[in-house]
């Protein structure tokens, strides 16, 4: 977990053996109206070793936006999205026990 620019980043690996790896990254901000933190973003990433593919999406929960990024031989393919109705989810105490 690291705080940049206001925001808490939360980042966690999802998979990683000998033949792919994945991760995530949560980002979050306090809003003081609420008195919690708001899921604001969240990014993913993975590969596989394997074929070579690679995969990156982003979702900004702030503009209702995503965006995909999948590379598979060289060629990479990009493609967007609105999310309708863009969703804030508060933190709301959820239990983080790992």
């Amino acid at each position: 977990m690291v705080v940049q620019r206001g925001s808490l980043l939360v980042e966690m690996v999802e998979t990683a053996d000998a033949h792919r790896w994945g991760s995530a990254t949560m980002r979050f901000r306090y809003t003081a109206e609420i008195h919690d933190l708001q899921l604001t973003g969240e990014d993913t990433r993975s590969e596989d070793y394997e074929t070579g593919e690679q995969e990156r999406c982003s979702t900004n929960r702030l503009t209702g936006q995503y965006i995909s990024t999948t590379r598979i031989k060289g060629k990479t393919k990009t493609s967007t999205r609105q999310l309708t109705p863009p969703a804030r989810p508060a933190l709301n105490g959820w239990a983080c026990n790992g």
